[in-house]
């Protein structure tokens, strides 16, 4: 059944997509004999997992073992138990891939090498601010408040917040403003030749400084090295999410970075028998 399978797909589909499928089924099945028992297949993946063969492997070879299970069933074949099959099939679910969060090293580094004041700033409200890209090309002139504050409008959800600027992003912001901008309430902050600079002109070069640092960064990296770090100096998860502006605190948990030292920091105070101790940092500011 298994090369009745791999001889009808050789027909429609790539050789290179028939070669992959041979393969993937002379792992669920390297015997050659077929089985489709719910435990079997269970049993498989236990293996595999146990073997550290990744999530989204174990999820690309049930997916072609579904497409051998329709094949089978368009014969008008009966499949005992292929419902339960079918269940365990659907259960495993693809990992997200969570990208990389810079450090603030690595923030030093990048904007090291970085001579146009512009892109400093950027990346330095990316980390330091914590904002997602498009809040930071949204930026008008307006939205820059006394004390160091932000008012970002342009979220995600929907919901502006207002954020307290380290005095780092600020300083690189005011310097960028003093040489090429004076934007008035309605004007852009950061622009091009063409007007508001886009999203993808900012992800394309801050992708390239970083590479040119010697890290693969993205702009959420930067977002996401904020929450990392202001969950590493103790900041209060419910102040990160209002930082961060985040509609749910589940996001914000899965979103934030835990350490291998936060988690050994969390099982010495259980040793210790006494209360963890107040936040060590407040929402938006940045220790030295």
């Amino acid at each position: 059944m298994i090369n009745e399978y791999l001889t009808e797909i050789q027909t429609t589909k790539a050789e290179t997509t028939s070669a992959s499928h041979g393969r993937v089924l002379h792992a669920w099945f390297p015997t050659q004999e077929m089985n489709l028992e719910p435990t079997f297949i269970v049993s498989r993946m236990a293996e595999w997992r146990k073997a550290g063969i990744t999530q989204n492997t174990i999820v690309t070879r049930l997916n072609v073992l579904h497409q051998l299970v329709r094949f089978i069933e368009d014969k008008e074949i009966v499949i005992p138990e292929v419902k339960a099959l079918r269940r365990i099939i659907k259960s495993v679910k693809p990992q997200k891939k969570i990208s990389p969060h810079a450090t603030t090293e690595q923030v030093e580094a990048v904007i090291e090498k970085i001579t146009d004041p512009k892109y400093q700033a950027i990346i330095a409200i990316l980390f330091y601010g914590g904002l997602r890209v498009s809040e930071v090309v949204g930026l008008d002139g307006c939205d820059l408040l006394p004390n160091g504050q932000l008012h970002i409008r342009n979220t995600k959800n929907g919901e502006d917040r207002i954020i307290a600027l380290h005095q780092n992003a600020l300083k690189m912001l005011g310097r960028y403003l003093s040489q090429y901008r004076n934007p008035s309430n309605t004007h852009a902050i950061f622009t091009t030749a063409h007007g508001r600079i886009s999203i993808n002109v900012v992800q394309r070069q801050v992708a390239k400084y970083s590479q040119e640092a010697g890290f693969d960064l993205s702009c959420h990296s930067f977002r996401r090295g904020a929450g990392t770090f202001l969950a590493e100096q103790g900041v209060h998860m419910r102040a990160i999410q209002d930082f961060l502006g985040h509609k749910s605190i589940t996001t914000t948990q899965l979103y934030t970075h835990v350490t291998d030292t936060l988690r050994s920091q969390v099982t010495k105070a259980y040793d210790n028998a006494r209360p963890v101790g107040q936040p060590k940092a407040q929402l938006g500011l940045f220790e030295e």
